[in-house]
């Protein structure tokens, strides 16, 4: 899977649902740190960018 679609995901959900996009905020990993990458934007088409390992 891609981080992008989770990010075109969240942007389906939004609309579906009367919400709009805030383009400055993103969804974040958490790990050792709160705040950690990957940062997931939440508006994008998807199937591009980094692959991640779904478990």
């Amino acid at each position: 899977m891609r981080l992008s679609n989770i990010s075109h995901a969240i942007q389906i959900f939004e609309k579906n649902h009367g919400f709009s996009i805030v383009r400055e905020y993103a969804g974040h990993g958490i790990g050792q740190e709160l705040h950690e990458d990957p940062l997931i934007p939440h508006y994008g088409p998807p199937t591009i960018g980094t692959r991640v390992k779904v478990v």
